[in-house]
């Protein structure tokens, strides 16, 4: 005999709460960032840096799921790449997609080593 719908329904429970706590850990949320930084990074034209710029200080980071689906980029480190060839330093690290592969998400790096030579 199998497991009742209750116990898979309770596992589901836990690992979504597992999941929402890892992203609530992972935002950013209330980070200030220096004005020199807000200037810069509103005055990027480039339409891939701008998505991945705007998602990232709206929720905290991006991962490459979010840019595939949400945004349909079929290559998304492209997108992150145009974000650090815009002088911004951007953070990579592993995530857990929504099948549970690892997967690459990008949050802003160290603020006080933005390169404002470059434009994008």
């Amino acid at each position: 005999m199998g497991c009742s719908f209750f116990y898979y329904q309770g596992m589901l429970k836990k690992q979504l709460f597992k999941q929402i706590a890892w992203l609530q850990s992972c935002k950013a949320v209330n980070t200030k960032y220096p004005k020199e930084f807000l200037e810069h990074v509103k005055s990027i034209t480039n339409k891939r840096a701008k998505i991945v710029i705007d998602h990232i200080l709206q929720h905290g980071f991006i991962t490459t799921e979010d840019l595939e689906t949400t945004y349909g980029y079929s290559h998304p480190p492209r997108a992150a790449r145009d974000v650090r060839e815009a002088g911004i330093p951007l953070e990579t690290f592993k995530a857990k997609s929504k099948s549970g592969k690892s997967i690459s998400a990008y949050k802003f790096g160290d603020v006080t080593k933005l390169q404002l030579n470059r434009i994008a």
